[in-house]
């Protein structure tokens, strides 16, 4: 890895946990200063679901990563990498998408999205006149938006560089690559 490469993303790790921080002045009441136990009962949802999908996506992810430290110990040529150097990957989710630990990823940011965006949904913090008030300062709408484009950042980039990686093996692999996988995404997607 280049030296470059892995400074931008130290630096991108030290801001995006303060974006997944939040606002700890917020209160979690709604805007009109009430609560009711319907949104705190889909507060809590939300949460569930977003750790579940986090978890879910911690785990995939960390199985497409020994599946790919596995097929790379198992070629012969790692000293000299060329397209011989490569395999196709097998197993969990490779069986459906060819960056498979790309797809894993952006299932865990999408749970770290709804458990950090549950308060702020569910309290009225994301109406329109709350997010661009009209003569308030941008920063405090900034950083309800701030996890949103992080994680737009992420997917955009994982989707564009699994579509490359995607093309790389059709290309190379040709009549060896099953002609079922898609890059990143269900067919549905279009991706």
């Amino acid at each position: 890895m280049h030296a470059g490469a892995y400074a931008l993303g130290l630096a991108y790790y030290l801001c995006a946990s303060r974006t997944w921080a939040g606002d700890a002045s917020t209160s979690s009441a709604d805007a009109t200063g009430e609560s009711s136990p319907a949104r705190a009962l889909a507060r809590v949802a939300c949460v569930v679901v977003g750790a579940l999908a986090f978890a879910v996506g911690n785990y995939r992810q960390h199985e497409c990563h020994v599946i790919l430290a596995a097929a790379r110990r198992a070629k012969p040529s790692r000293a000299a990498p060329s397209k011989k150097s490569y395999v196709v990957p097998r197993g969990g989710w490779f069986e459906r998408f060819s960056c498979a630990h790309y797809t894993a990823e952006i299932v865990l940011y999408l749970g770290l999205l709804l458990i950090r965006l549950s308060d702020d949904v569910f309290t009225g913090k994301w109406r329109l006149d709350v997010l661009f008030p009209p003569s308030s300062s941008p920063s405090a709408s900034s950083r309800r938006l701030a996890p949103v484009a992080l994680v737009v950042a992420v997917v955009s980039n994982l989707t564009l560089a699994a579509r490359e990686h995607h093309a790389w093996y059709v290309t190379n692999f040709k009549d060896d690559y099953p002609s079922r996988r898609t890059a990143i995404f269900p067919r549905a997607f279009g991706v």
